[in-house]
């Protein structure tokens, strides 16, 4: 099968390193450009079959660029998603309204990302519908047309019917008059909660068939107000719901002594519907306040130990704890790794930190060469993050990524705190210890999201002598060229992951 090419258009270098990566670990080909002006030049000599774009650019922005595409015959049929820090409603809504098939906020889901790219690509490939519009019945499968693009069909082809959704054990009604959405009838749900449900839905067929009836409109937004305000929703629980367990799962009411503690009414309510019977998602329907609310109280919940999965016994979970003189032993090491990286899904990342690129590096390599691993590759340039990916064997990997930035620091850790095990920040000197420098800044975020971390110092100095800040705990020395120093550091981190 030929490989699909994509175009990223951005102005920031790393974020077009990291898609980069992403994508041609996925056997896409990728074209790459800064601004929108030199995007135009590369589609003069050789058309992508998508188009990813930044909006705030120098020279030519994301919209203009946009604007180009449209005014081309050649180029205005070419998908076209915007990818973008800027996520007000207003934003979004010019982008959609310019001709981009979809908008994407950063930071972005790695998964996410992938399915709405893949989504258009099948739109383009796959296009189920006949151009006339004077069909009277529709039929497709969800898979292929996404529920945001049968309502943005229908309302630019102003039809009015009925759009019946048919999965396996469920069905929906989206009712249209003259293009806009008015019902959703759905498990008798509210519209914004009904559609947020649907959007989930991904195997099952739709038809659409028209009539002349008037519907009482229960939507008071209109079309694309709703479609964005629904989608921001969606995006908000989906945050929400990655700090979870998968929802099919059935977890009750440990035996946790309440007395004393205070709770609020919807926690108390939520805390009552778990009864070692219904899914986490069967709870997050039948509760009627916000869902976002609940799903922070659910998370709260489980966190606290007020909850246990059914079936497990919640001390037991997570990986097995080692000493440090079990981590002594390389292959007990390399076990214990494998446990982790089980733990976090299979996707598991260590993040070093350090303003010089060449010492960084130099750990990095040697830490891989440590784990028994010889192949990878390793990037070096100064706009990108370093990058080992050490295989432990067929089935296990960690990536280890270099981060000389604060705003690469601060993108990785948004897009991919689930998957990061910890942090090794380096100190190379007395000046990495002042507060405006990247580790002091790096190490207060660590703290604040409650990761694992360590400071490795390649100085013999005492650091908490230099910055009380530090704690000595937290700090190991090491010679980053020394293969037994650098595994002595990684090892202890590991222990605290394991702890």
């Amino acid at each position: 099968m030929k490989s699909r090419k994509v175009l990223i258009v951005d102005d920031e270098q790393f974020i077009l390193n990291l898609i980069t990566e992403l994508l041609e670990a996925y056997d896409y080909q990728v074209m790459t450009a800064k601004n929108g002006r030199a995007a135009l030049e590369l589609l003069s000599k050789e058309l992508p079959d998508i188009i990813v774009s930044d909006i705030m650019m120098p020279e030519m922005d994301g919209f203009t660029f946009l604007q180009k595409l449209q005014e081309n015959s050649v180029t205005r049929h070419i998908p076209f998603l915007f990818l973008s820090a800027k996520s007000q409603v207003d934003d979004r809504v010019r982008g959609l309204q310019d001709g981009a098939d979809d908008y994407i906020c950063k930071p972005f889901d790695h998964d996410e990302f992938l399915a709405r790219l893949e989504v258009r690509l099948n739109k383009k490939n796959n296009l189920l519908f006949a151009e006339t519009t004077h069909t009277s019945e529709i039929k497709g499968d969800i898979a292929v047309f996404s529920l945001v693009d049968l309502i943005q069909m229908i309302k630019m082809r102003n039809l009015t019917g009925e759009l019946k959704l048919d999965f396996v054990n469920e069905k929906a009604i989206l009712r249209f008059y003259e293009g806009k959405l008015s019902q959703i009838e759905y498990k008798g749900l509210p519209p914004l909660k009904a559609f947020q449900f649907l959007m989930d839905r991904r195997q099952g067929h739709f038809s659409f068939y028209s009539s002349n009836e008037q519907y009482q409109d229960e939507i008071m937004l209109d079309t694309e107000h709703f479609l964005l305000e629904a989608m921001k929703q969606y995006d908000d629980y989906q945050r929400l719901v990655s700090e979870l367990p998968p929802l099919h799962q059935v977890w009750l009411r440990s035996t946790m002594d309440l007395k004393g503690r205070r709770m609020s009414k919807v926690a108390q309510k939520v805390l009552q519907q778990f009864d070692g019977i219904k899914s986490i998602q069967d709870i997050i329907e039948a509760v009627s306040d916000d869902d976002q609310v609940v799903l922070k109280i659910i998370r709260d919940l489980i966190k606290n130990g007020f909850l246990q999965q059914v079936g497990s016994v919640t001390d037991n979970e997570g990986p097995p704890d080692m000493t440090r003189e079990d981590l002594s032993d390389k292959d007990q090491c390399k076990d214990a790794l494998k446990s982790l990286i089980e733990y976090h899904s299979g996707n598991a990342s260590l993040v070093v930190v350090g303003d010089q690129e060449e010492s960084l590096n130099t750990y990095i390599q040697t830490l891989s060469s440590c784990l028994g691993v010889e192949e990878g590759t390793c990037t070096t340039s100064s706009n990108s993050f370093s990058l080992k990916k050490t295989m432990l064997d067929d089935i296990h990997a960690m990536n280890i990524y270099g981060v000389t930035r604060l705003e690469q620091f601060n993108f990785l850790n948004k897009i991919m705190l689930k998957e990061i095990l910890g942090f090794l920040f380096l100190v190379n000197g007395p000046g990495d210890l002042t507060p405006d420098h990247l580790v002091h800044e790096c190490v207060q975020q660590a703290k604040r999201e409650l990761m694992h971390y360590l400071l490795v110092s390649t100085m013999s100095a005492d650091i908490q002598k230099a910055d009380p800040f530090f704690n000595m705990g937290d700090v190991i020395t090491c010679q980053i060229d020394d293969r037994d120093s650098v595994l002595t550091t990684f090892n202890e981190l590991l222990h605290k992951c394991l702890a």
